[in-house]
């Protein structure tokens, strides 16, 4: 019987790495291994960011709501590059000044799971509003996938670390 799990065991963990070799290919080569770069601001002719341009997607906006009545409110704005999602999130009020943790999570804002991807802290300044933007090579997962309905972005009060705004994904 002991041998029997053990089997089993040994074929799940195959099954695993077999996955995950396949879902780690770098399966355009086209790119030379070229990483997409922070800009100088300049749009291509056809109005798309430089990000959006490489990619070839389109941005996905996402609105920030109070959570709890603490008047914290923004948007985000998250769009395709080629190693990964680059996310803006703006806050416009109700921070207290100072540094604000951000994540992408697991979930909705009804429903809240845990921390998928962390996001760069957001300064705000004394008026309460502030932003910061991740590079897309840290956040990894694809847009599509951040998009099954499932994904909420969430901004942090520094003091005691509650959500205070938050936004769901919208499905693709």
């Amino acid at each position: 019987m002991r041998k029997h799990w053990i089997l089993i065991g040994v074929m799940a963990l195959a099954a695993l790495l077999a996955i995950g070799g396949v879902a780690c290919e770098d399966d355009d080569d086209s790119d030379g291994g070229a990483t997409a770069t922070q800009s100088s601001g300049e749009t291509p002719g056809d109005g798309a960011t430089p990000t959006e341009a490489a990619a070839g997607g389109d941005a996905v906006e996402v609105t920030m709501n109070e959570n709890e009545g603490s008047g914290v409110t923004g948007s985000a704005t998250l769009t395709p590059a080629e190693e990964g999602v680059s996310v803006e999130v703006v806050i416009d009020q109700g921070l207290a000044a100072g540094v604000h943790a951000s994540h992408i999570h697991t979930g909705t804002c009804a429903a809240q799971g845990p921390i998928e991807t962390p996001l760069t802290d957001i300064t705000a300044d004394d008026s309460g509003a502030g932003s910061a933007t991740t590079l897309e090579e840290s956040v990894t997962t694809e847009l599509a996938v951040l998009q099954d309905g499932n994904h909420f972005i969430a901004v942090y009060d520094r003091t005691v670390g509650a959500i205070v705004s938050c936004g769901d994904i919208p499905e693709a």
